[in-house]
């Protein structure tokens, strides 16, 4: 039950302009008998958003410890609300994600009955972020370097650049982290140098022949599970993926190996779901 105050009620267009920006709403979160008070909300979603512009059923992101840094609501300080706009079902996503969490680190997810108000919102999918609260349940040290890959979006006048809308995943580039800023956005900066190892594997992946590649590769980087990911990504069809699209993932730096790991990020596009055309 989200309840936003009896004195803001304009949230809605409030969220709707703050949309992109790092502005939130601030409201009060109840989950069983529990309630989190000045809690951030926000709408997120790319796709999710922009292709319902018409409805108000939009995906929500939640920040629980916004105004209070120790508040947690089930032992969590963050989560998402999806809206599945192109899943009628509301199931794919959360099997999507069960079945990989068995292979490879991926998000909790399950099902959300949201009140706004008084109003009924219907049901959602609620997803755990990729933060600190994540890795510290996935690996021994949750307080490493960790990226998102991104897509470089250059505008309508740039359009002779080559680099248009582009990814590059895994892609070597040069030794310049300055380079890589565009495809990779830091999450999480644990050491004065952050992209020294990323940048590493990034070249032995250029140069390192084949008969040499998974010696030097793999004390750098985890490539059982980024088979497994990708394994994963064409079985169950999933075009928001690293696989489908080359961006919209997380890698891991666990800083007691120095060793990067793929995260599985998003799987409101499993099972073939998918713009029309895709």
């Amino acid at each position: 039950h989200l309840q936003f105050s009896p004195e803001n009620q304009d949230w809605f267009s409030q969220l709707r302009d703050y949309y992109g920006t790092d502005l939130k709403v601030t409201g009060n979160l109840t989950i069983g008998k529990k309630t989190a008070t000045d809690v951030g909300v926000r709408y997120k979603g790319a796709s999710s958003y922009i292709f319902t512009s018409d409805q108000t059923k939009k995906s929500f992101d939640i920040d629980i410890n916004s105004h209070h840094s120790k508040q947690r609501l089930a032992g969590y300080r963050k989560f998402n609300l999806n809206n599945g706009f192109l899943d009628p079902t509301l199931v794919r996503e959360i099997l999507f994600l069960d079945i990989c969490r068995l292979y490879v680190p991926t998000a909790k997810a399950n099902h959300a009955h949201l009140k706004v108000d008084e109003k009924d919102w219907g049901i959602y999918t609620s997803v755990q972020q990729i933060n600190r609260d994540f890795y510290k349940e996935w690996f021994p040290k949750s307080g490493g370097n960790a990226w998102r890959g991104i897509l470089r979006r250059v505008s309508s006048q740039s359009s002779n650049d080559p680099n248009i809308n582009q990814s590059k995943p895994f892609k070597w580039i040069s030794h310049n982290p300055a380079d890589y800023e565009r495809y990779y956005e830091l999450r999480n900066q644990r050491s004065k140098r952050p992209w020294t190892h990323l940048i590493e594997v990034l070249e032995i992946l250029d140069t390192i022949p084949d008969d040499r590649l998974e010696a030097e590769l793999n004390p750098r980087f985890a490539i059982d599970n980024m088979l497994w990911m990708i394994a994963l990504e064409n079985v169950f069809m999933d075009n928001d993926s690293f696989l489908r699209k080359g961006y919209d993932y997380f890698i891991y730096e666990d800083p007691q190996t120095d060793r990067l790991h793929l995260i599985q990020h998003d799987g409101n596009e499993a099972f073939g779901t998918g713009r029309v055309g895709q």
